[in-house]
């Protein structure tokens, strides 16, 4: 969580300051405050309300963990928590809500440098969602195309799911649909998930990593045809999971390769052209458990675990409907 502060010199580049607040989940009352410098190189298309950009950032960030204490043999050593220098590069998209509201979304790679020598730096792929408030910068003019009550349309999500039985992973689909009225939607999609059945690390070293790969029918309504809108949506489809490639650990462990799981979920719409919609949605996926096998020979009986994969999830999307379609089934 974070505030910016900053000032567009032109339609091309923006440049500002931030600080807030990256709370750890796997570390109980660790917080980390960056602050940072931010420059963004914008590419606005004149007939969209989409501006594709480019966000590079640089700053300090200050760990607030205490010290911690080892023994090595008889005696205790303090080691000081480090503070870290951090860099980041990230594709953008900016979505107009309305003249002077902006969402913007975001994923690229952060890197992380120790300011102390005996820690190691890393990096994580890094997703953003963020609110833009700024002057109007678009005219009074409205979009000359109307409102289309049918038609196919194309609608991607991005998000994260959470699970009793393992942490926060990430989640993304693609639908092609089709709008049959104002209010009703459906069609077919498929996805990925990447799943960690696992807390803070492998206390087990035979539970693996998954890959989820899914394919689906979804149905949506929308409470009414407003610019912006409650629906409700639900997913009903198959589960296809395997364990990650290039782990040695996991040669002799094999899972279940498929499952039913049907996700409802409720959201909010928010119309940003007259046939482009942004979108909130949370719901719960329910699935059956897991079943992981470990062989510890090729001759022995395996030792069978089974971990939950129901979820939590919470998701961004955007949908845009096409002409194609709008005279189907009249």
């Amino acid at each position: 969580m974070e505030i910016s502060l900053g000032k567009r010199f032109n339609k091309n580049f923006y440049w500002g300051i931030s600080s807030g607040a990256i709370i750890q989940t796997e570390e109980e009352g660790s917080v980390l405050i960056p602050i940072t410098t931010d420059f963004k190189v914008l590419f606005p298309l004149s007939s969209s309300t989409l501006t594709p950009g480019v966000l590079l950032r640089a700053g300090y960030i200050i760990n607030t963990k205490e010290d911690q204490e080892i023994k090595v043999g008889r005696k205790t050593q303090t080691v000081e928590m480090p503070n870290f220098i951090m860099i980041q590069a990230m594709p953008t998209v900016d979505i107009a809500l309305s003249k002077s509201v902006d969402f913007i979304l975001g994923i690229g790679y952060t890197h992380y440098v120790p300011t102390k020598d005996n820690f190691d730096s890393f990096g994580a792929v890094t997703l953003k969602t963020a609110f833009n408030f700024h002057k109007s910068t678009q005219p009074d003019n409205k979009p000359k195309e109307p409102t289309r009550d049918r038609g196919m349309e194309i609608s991607g999500n991005l998000g994260m799911k959470y699970g009793f039985d393992n942490p926060i992973s990430l989640m993304g689909d693609l639908a092609l649909m089709y709008k049959w009225n104002p209010n009703i939607s459906f069609g077919i999609g498929g996805g990925y998930e990447y799943l960690q059945l696992f807390f803070g690390g492998p206390e087990d070293d035979n539970v693996p990593l998954l890959n989820v790969t899914k394919f689906f029918v979804r149905g949506e309504y929308r409470l009414n045809d407003n610019r912006i809108s409650p629906f409700a949506a639900v997913d009903l489809g198959v589960n296809n999971y395997s364990i990650q490639e290039d782990e040695d650990l996991y040669d002799n462990t094999k899972v279940d390769k498929s499952a039913i799981f049907v996700s409802p979920a409720v959201g909010l719409s928010f119309r940003t052209t007259n046939n482009s919609y942004f979108k909130f949605k949370l719901g719960y996926n329910i699935a059956p458990k897991v079943q992981l096998k470990e062989y510890a020979s090729e001759y022995s009986d395996p030792n069978i675990e089974k971990w939950g994969v129901s979820s939590l999830f919470l998701n961004i999307g955007y949908t845009h409907t096409f002409s194609w379609g709008e005279n189907w089934f009249k």
